[in-house]
């Protein structure tokens, strides 16, 4: 994980401040936030602003993994947990944090798993995630057509828009209800986070 920052970090937007927000379990956010704390990064001199915040999911853990046991009976990946979901939930933490008049920005977030390594500058990619989103044009009520997220299939690093992703769970429920009226019952195959966002994709494409 602190390849990932650091290489954030290096390659931060040249005109826009950056907020990152780790999302981990009480142990890892206790060894993230010691580790942050000898970086002294507080006293780092940064072309704009950047903050960082490390939330502590593990009160919130049990109920997601509720959550999904009860939407996903039989399906729910153990070898990988409730940690390969929480991106799923990432909006239930990051909103707290950020005040009302900023979400616009929360629209086109950047999502990445530790293991990823940014190798060049993120106003490019902020770029063409805007692009992406004005391509769509406008809904019905004349607003900027969002999409719930921009992928390439790999749910390790996507643009989310975490003020609408809610969104997200209402349409998988949909998708699974009908997929066990086809199939006379549920499927018994374990899926990961990343097979929920395709199916999601497959039945309504006109939200991502």
């Amino acid at each position: 994980w602190e390849v990932n920052l650091k290489s954030a970090i290096v390659n931060a937007p040249l005109d826009a401040d950056m907020h990152i927000h780790i999302i981990a379990d009480a142990k890892a956010s206790i060894a993230v936030n010691e580790r942050l704390l000898a970086a002294k990064l507080s006293e780092a001199v940064w072309r704009n602003k950047l903050s960082i915040t490390i939330s502590n999911i593990e009160s919130q853990k049990e109920a997601w993994m509720h959550h999904l046991g009860s939407l996903l009976p039989n399906q729910f990946d153990t070898r990988i947990g409730i940690g390969g979901y929480l991106r799923l939930f990432s909006y239930e933490v990051i909103l707290k944090y950020i005040p009302r008049s900023e979400w616009e920005d929360l629209k086109t977030a950047v999502y990445m798993d530790t293991d990823v390594v940014v190798i060049s500058g993120l106003n490019s990619l902020l770029s063409s995630l805007t692009n992406v989103v004005y391509a769509r044009g406008r809904n019905e009520k004349g607003e900027v057509n969002y999409p719930l997220w921009i992928w390439g299939k790999n749910s390790g690093f996507m643009g989310m828009n975490i003020v609408d992703f809610h969104e997200f769970w209402g349409l998988l429920r949909n998708v699974l209800m009908n997929e066990a009226e086809v199939l006379g019952g549920s499927k018994d195959k374990v899926r990961s986070d990343q097979s929920f966002l395709g199916l999601v994709q497959e039945q309504y494409s006109e939200k991502v």
